[in-house]
Parts: structure tokens; sequence; C-alpha cells
């Protein structure tokens, strides 16, 4: 499995490190608070700890890709993680309107 590092501002963080776990080697999550306001030197701290660990994927959310599109990643390849939700069984669309 590749080593990565996560990053998050969501209110359950456990959750998405524990969905990407089954298929990444997780080397480290930087969980920041839901809503955070992401800085450049949140940016650069992270990205110092990936060169010093060798780890070049960062893992985020749709969420936090909005909000760290005018950032810059200077060493790390950002991925942005889609997260979908599927109702089993099946429920018609009509009952939800």
């Amino acid at each position: 499995a590749s080593r990565v590092f996560l990053a998050s501002s969501i209110a359950v963080p456990g959750s998405f490190a524990q969905t990407l776990q089954s298929r990444f080697e997780v080397a480290h999550h930087f969980s920041y608070p839901d809503h955070y306001q992401w800085q450049q030197k949140d940016i650069d701290k992270i990205e110092a700890q990936a060169v010093k660990n060798e780890i070049k994927d960062l893992l985020i959310t749709e969420k936090d890709a909005v909000k760290l599109d005018t950032l810059v990643f200077r060493y790390l390849q950002v991925h942005v993680v889609k997260l979908s939700l599927s109702l089993q069984p099946e429920l018609p669309y009509e009952k939800f309107v």
C-alpha cells in the first residue's frame, strides 16, 4: 500500500481516516477543527513533515480542497477524496421530495 498523509478539517475526522486506512498506509493524519481556516503555515508544516518522512502524497476531503485552492504546495501531490452515500436497499427518490 502507498504511504500517504491525510489532512482534514471535518466534524468526524476518524471516519475519514478509517475509510482510507483499508487502502493506504496512513503515515499521519493532520486533523484540524471543523470549519478551520487553513493558512500557508499549516501547509508548510505538513510539507516539512512530508519531506522528513519521505511522503509524497496528501489526501484531503472535497470540503477542504475548496479551502486549500489558494495555498501553495511545493512538494506534496494533493489528491481529493470524493465521498459518496448510498442507501441499501435503495429507496425511491420520490419519497424524499
